[in-house]
Formats: structure tokens, sequence, C-alpha cells
């Protein structure tokens, strides 16, 4: 809620989107100048002031003007209330769209496209190579940055692919140093539980890579990754439902549960407990009104059995 976050159009030269209504004529639409006006164009405009020039870096500009979309404008910001830039976020696999991202979070106050391309006088022909000229693009650090900022504001799914795209277009040099930072993020909807099944999380995660990387013609081993354990590789894999039931993450309040059942949820406890460490097939039935705790009972249940690898599924009935 705060500080407002102000998301910052990013596209390139004369690849603007513009809205219009299905009714207008088409040639009405380019010939009006205000849809040739955008966020970024703008910014450039603006940095044409003197006092503005080489001032502020895009993201920075939101924080003294406000963008007015009716307008489409920007003009002084009139409050003190704190915002924050954010310039949408690029895959690399997009080509100069990412490098013309990387340029903007560097060079402060530019005038135009082409003042991004021009370094020490010298015009160059796209940004990738204005970036690199910059000194911009030096090892794996660009990349870094981009995973970075992503694990902020992407879900796992997004950053897997993320991740792949790097591997396949960027071609980083320390591949492990990447995976060792950032597997523990792309994983993050996969769950945690014991460690006992760190094993699994990783082989799950490493699966999934090899899948993405197979759409472009790549395997795991074309990198520097971990190899998939053979074992997680069987001819018959389990279910996604205990798949997910592996990854439940166990908290640490669930644990502690144990000791605070009082004589009657323990004595319950202790017999559902028993029956399957004992083999025991059994069905127990547990009634009482609202509030007497059978879900803090079932919760116990479910954690002590979890914590010593028993798969758990849950399931409710309804009438």
């Amino acid at each position: 809620m705060y500080p407002a976050v102000i998301r910052l159009q990013l596209h390139l030269p004369n690849q603007h989107s513009i809205q219009f209504h299905s009714n207008q004529n088409i040639s009405d639409v380019l010939a009006n100048d205000v849809n040739t006006k955008t966020m970024l164009k703008e910014f450039f405009q603006m940095n044409c002031v003197p006092e503005l020039t080489g001032k502020y870096l895009y993201r920075e500009f939101p924080q003294y003007f406000t963008w007015i979309q009716s307008r489409k404008e920007w003009v002084p910001r009139r409050s003190q209330n704190q915002v924050v830039g954010r310039i949408y976020v690029v895959s690399p696999s997009e080509g100069e769209r990412f490098y013309l991202r990387i340029l903007l979070n560097h060079v402060p106050g530019p005038k135009s496209f082409d003042y991004l391309m021009t370094v020490n006088g010298n015009v160059y022909t796209n940004f990738k190579e204005a970036a690199e000229i910059r000194g911009l693009l030096k090892h794996d650090d660009y990349v870094h940055h981009c995973l970075i900022e992503a694990c902020s504001v992407k879900m796992p799914s997004s950053l897997r692919r993320l991740f792949v795209s790097i591997l396949v277009f960027c071609q980083p040099t320390k591949v492990r140093e990447l995976w060792d930072e950032f597997h523990t993020y792309m994983s993050e909807d996969y769950g945690r539980s014991i460690s006992s099944n760190s094993e699994f999380i990783t082989n799950k995660l490493l699966l999934e890579i090899r899948r993405l990387l197979h759409q472009y013609k790549k395997m795991l081993d074309d990198f520097d990754l971990p190899s998939i354990n053979i074992a997680f590789l069987s001819d018959h894999p389990l279910p996604r439902i205990i798949e997910d039931e592996l990854s439940i993450q166990i908290s640490d309040e669930d644990l502690r549960c144990i000791e605070h059942l009082n004589a009657q949820q323990k004595l319950t406890f202790d017999s559902v407990i028993q029956s399957i460490m004992c083999n025991q097939p059994k069905l127990f039935f547990i009634d009482g009104p609202g509030g007497t705790g059978k879900t803090f009972l079932y919760r116990t249940i479910l954690a002590h059995l979890r914590k010593r690898g028993k798969i758990i599924i849950a399931v409710e009935t309804s009438e």
C-alpha cells in the first residue's frame, strides 16, 4: 500500500502500443500527435531541458514528476509522498528491449534512443553494443542483477522460465553460482518440509528446468547444473497429489502443538499414532462441537507423521 509504485513503460523505437476504438479510422489514429507520446518518450523530452539533462534515471523520475495520462505528459510532483518507479521486467530473450532497459537503469537524463546508443561521441547500431561499450555487460553482472530483481516481483514458475532464457540466450559463464544462489527462489512453490525432502525438491526443479530446455533443443548436460538423481527418473513417477504432499512445509507452530494437547486430545493422538506406526488399519471418528480443538488435533497428527516421513493426504467430504 505504501509507498506507491509507478510502473514505467518500456518500448523500442516506434514499437509502443496505441489504444483506439474499433470505429475510429486508422489514418486518423496515426495522424493524432497525442498517440505518438509515451511515458518513455516524454521522459526523453523532459531531459532536453538544461536543468534536467543528465540528472535523473528513468526509475528515479516519478519521485519528482507525475505522469498525467489524460494529457500524456510529465508535470512536477506537488505532494511529498514517497513513490517508487519500476520499469517493467524484461527477459533477456527479448533482445534489444532487455538491453534498452539496462541502459535506462544506468544512464541518467537520456534525451532520446540515439542518445542511449551514443558513447564517447560514437553512435552504435544497437543497444547491446552501447551497453557493452559502457561496461554494463561485464561477466555475469547484468544477469545476476536481472535475477535479483525478478525474485522480488515474479512467481517461481516465471523465474524458472527466465532462468532457462538466460541459459540459452545469455550464455553466462558461472552457471553453477547462479544456480546455487537462485534455485531456492525458483522452487518456492514446491514448498519446504523436513530436510530429507530437499533432494526431492531439487530433483523436481531440475526436471522442470530440463523440460523447459528441451523447447530450445538443449539439455541439462549442456550447462554446469547438478544431475538429476536416477531414482527420481523412475518409469512410474509419483502422482502429483503425493508430490505436493512431500513438499508441504511443516511449520514450527504445528510441531509444537503436541505440547499443548489436553488429556482427551492426547488420548486420541496416541491411539491414531499407535495404529499407524504398528500398521494396524483403523477408522477413527472424532466428534465434538465447534471450538473444542478438533482442527488443532488434526494439525498435530499431520505434523507429527510428516516429520516421520509419512505420506499423509488430508481430504474432506461434504453432503
